[in-house]
């Protein structure tokens, strides 16, 4: 479980390409296609291939995963900043936000370490 509340922040691991200079509006950028059901397959994928042959639980595992990723990028479409996210890349690079969006966005950078950072309802 702790595992999967680990993998539940992979998606975020798309701001490396901003602070290397990507771009942020596009599908490379920040909630780009690392939210989208598809990484969230393929990074399942992965685990499901690696752990196959050591645990009969292999598939619930992966889905486990699954279910962690994509939460991920439901819970963002939910903050009341998003611009969306695009869930059905590559198939569509529609960004899809939820009408109620109760959820403040997180601080980013070292805000995010901050006691700010742990205040709740902080952005």
């Amino acid at each position: 479980m702790g595992a999967c509340g680990a993998l539940a922040l992979l998606p975020d691991a798309d701001v490396a390409g901003v602070w290397l200079g990507v771009g942020d509006g596009g599908i490379c950028g920040h909630r780009g296609y690392t939210h989208s059901l598809l990484f969230a397959g393929v990074v399942s994928s992965a685990i499901w291939l690696l752990i196959r042959k050591r645990s009969r639980n292999a598939g619930y595992a992966a889905l486990l995963v699954f279910l962690a990723l994509a939460s991920h990028g439901v819970l963002d479409a939910m903050t009341y900043t998003t611009r969306g996210i695009p869930f059905f890349w590559p198939l569509s690079e529609m960004r899809i936000a939820f009408p109620w969006r109760p959820i403040p966005p997180a601080p980013t950078g070292m805000d995010f370490l901050s006691l700010r950072g742990l205040e709740p309802g902080t952005a």
